[in-house]
């Protein structure tokens, strides 16, 4: 989509204008205040100003509703369909001047000054500021909780005296690409610094005093990250280090210009996190000088991971480490480890079991050993490998045909743009919040709702408990993972992976197959009972991954049902969501997995939910069969990405 910031309206305020609106509602311009934060103490630091206003000239300069995608995605939105608008108040809708006027990124302010003022139209100010001020909230707050951080450092310096550093690592602990990057921000200006390398720290400051302030525009997406190091212009350069850079860039080894990590860009700040590696002190010297590498001053990225490693370590062997760091002591599990496989720096067992009795004691000793941790699990019918090319395993592990698990999401194996599906999905998932109200109830309107403001425009306590959550959502951003969440259970591509704390459900997804079929010239998708025998390579028994989570993030889904949707799926394959696999770390979850259990042919299968059960039908899956309706107006309307992959799931 070429304008993503207008899809950021609260759809019910738009609605209302649409149904009840007229030309002075759209087209008159006053003055609006903007801020009064009573919620902070005191004085606090505005932090996203910059990208709250590339967030507004984003929708202005996009044309607004002249937007035909925008309008076409509007009519079949499930809340505007609800309220049966007339065709010919689209026509209302004109293009307003906007003013904006804003205080400096950083500046403290007390918690009920205004920071921002705008002149435009009443419609145009309701769907710029909802978008644009969880920006800043957002923003805000993470600065705000730097604070704490610093209490914990100066407590730990008086009690050792020792200064322990505190290292921006928000790019590989959030939803989706964007939010990571404004964590990572905020977090740096609050004080938290981005790099651990002294010598990056130095080379940072003096690329910010040698260049003007970098436009960081007001998101990113996964697709613009890999584009900014995967072309042509790094792949020439990456050429003058070494001749043999394209067998680098097919095993996901990118060359990283130094302007495109030191400035303080959003893509910048994506890549804060792991920088710099160093070398495994099992590494050694490779004797054969494959890469034949000129000594640069340059680096690289491991894609799967967002390794950043200098260019002259291609000059080494197994950089990750020949050997690995066990992921947990196989001296407490009850049966020895048949073999193993690397992620990074982690050395993973895999565990063939006889039985259930075995199962399920190689898992109590194992997550017995995580107690600060969440664990899950993760049924595949087999087990997959990253299949890098031999020098590349080489130079990573020491070891040219390494088993390497391969984990990325749904959206980074099939090379879909989530990020921009999902600004459009998102929309149409707050007009179904609404779908299901009596339409009579839209009716009682405030005698106010044609002035901008936060409150609600209907006087019906269903339809404004409903605004309330979709904000309580909405702000804390646990909307983004709900919404990713819907989509990833329902069969679209996205930046999650499935994941649950139900090992029977995982023993099902490990032992049936996912296939489809035809049928009146419609596809079909259902599963299939896995024949399950005798193999000659572990991999290719089916397993059970054991995941260890850091317990700071939500992965539950319990915002699906304080959303008010019916959605069965999920909830009956007690599902969560481990995240973080886009842009240039692409298999960081396979990073939390511990243990990989194989499920011999010998195993006896306890008694396992139907197929029925877990994918139940759209007569009984109320959210499925709205998503079903979704899917086949998108397509009407000519949308196909992403809603086409809307699985319909039918037995055979």
């Amino acid at each position: 989509m070429s304008n993503d910031a207008i899809y950021f309206p609260n759809i019910l305020q738009l609605s209302i204008s649409l149904k009840y609106g007229d030309s002075e509602f759209f087209n008159k311009i006053d003055t609006y205040g903007f801020g009064n934060t009573p919620d902070h103490d005191n004085d606090y630091s505005l932090v996203g100003a910059e990208q709250a206003v590339q967030f507004a000239n984003e929708i202005y300069n996009g044309q607004y509703f002249e937007d035909k995608d925008f309008i076409s995605h509007l009519k079949f939105n499930p809340l505007i369909k609800l309220l049966d608008i007339n065709e010919d108040n689209f026509n209302l809708i004109k293009k307003p001047t906007l003013s904006i006027k804003s205080i400096p990124e950083g500046t403290r302010i007390p918690s009920n000054g205004k920071y921002m003022e705008f002149q435009t139209s009443p419609i145009m100010m309701s769907q710029i500021a909802f978008g644009m001020d969880r920006v800043m909230t957002s923003q805000s707050a993470v600065a705000k909780e730097t604070k704490s951080h610093f209490k914990m450092v100066k407590k730990y310096a008086d009690m050792t005296g020792a200064q322990p550093q505190i290292v921006n690592m928000g790019s590989i602990k959030q939803y989706n690409p964007t939010l990571s990057s404004y964590y990572a921000r905020a977090s740096y200006l609050g004080g938290v610094e981005r790099f651990v390398d002294k010598s990056l720290i130095a080379e940072f400051e003096q690329e910010a005093k040698n260049h003007t302030s970098v436009n960081s525009g007001w998101h990113l997406k996964s697709k613009d990250i890999i584009a900014s190091v995967n072309n042509e212009s790094n792949n020439k350069l990456f050429s003058n280090v070494t001749e043999q850079y394209d067998e680098l860039v097919r095993g996901g080894i990118y060359f990283l210009k130094k302007e495109q990590y030191l400035n303080s860009s959003l893509l910048a700040f994506s890549l804060d996190g792991e920088i710099e590696n160093t070398v495994s002190s099992s590494s050694s010297v490779d004797s054969s000088n494959f890469f034949n590498v000129k000594q640069s001053s340059e680096r690289i990225i491991d894609s799967y991971y967002q390794s950043i490693f200098n260019v002259n370590y291609l000059k080494f062997n197994g950089v990750y480490g020949i050997k690995g760091k066990d992921t947990c002591n196989l001296g407490k599990v009850p049966k020895a480890a048949s073999s193993s496989f690397r992620v990074k720096r982690n050395k993973v067992p895999q565990i063939l079991v006889n039985s259930i009795e075995e199962l399920n004691e190689v898992i109590s000793s194992v997550t017995a050993q995580f107690p600060d941790k969440d664990v899950y699990f993760r049924g595949q019918d087999k087990h997959h490998k990253l299949n890098r090319p031999t020098e590349v395993n080489k130079f990573l592990y020491g070891d040219s045909s390494v088993n390497e698990l391969s984990l990325p999401t749904s959206a980074s194996r099939n090379k879909f743009d989530f990020d921009s599906f999902n600004s459009a999905f998102q929309m149409h998932i707050q007009g179904m919040m609404y779908s299901k109200i009596e339409k009579d109830k839209f009716r009682s309107l405030h005698d106010r709702w044609r002035l901008w403001s936060h409150l609600p425009p209907c006087t019906d306590k269903e339809i404004n408990d409903t605004c309330e959550k979709w904000f309580q959502l909405f702000y804390s951003y646990e909307w983004d993972l709900m919404v990713m969440a819907l989509a990833q259970h329902y069969g679209i591509s996205t930046h999650g992976l499935d994941i649950t704390n139900d090992l029977n459900v995982a023993l099902w997804f490990a032992t049936n197959k996912w296939y489809e079929y035809e049928l009146s010239g419609k596809k079909y998708c259902w599963y299939k009972n896995l024949a399950r025998t005798a193999q000659s390579d572990i991999n290719d028994y089916p397993v059970i991954y054991i995941v260890a989570t850091d317990t700071n993030l939500k992965r539950d889904l319990d915002q699906v049902e304080f959303a008010g949707f019916e959605a069965l799926r999920p909830h009956r394959q007690s599902a969560f969501l481990h995240f973080g696999g886009w842009g240039l770390h692409s298999n960081v979850c396979a990073e939390d997995v511990v243990t990989a259990i194989h499920l011999s042919e010998k195993v006896v299968l306890p008694k396992l939910p139907e197929a029925e059960w877990l994918f139940p039908n759209p007569e009984n899956d109320q959210f499925y069969q709205d998503l079903l309706e979704l899917k086949n107006d998108a397509i009407k309307a000519g949308f196909l990405s992403g809603f086409e992959d809307i699985s319909e799931y039918r037995k055979e």
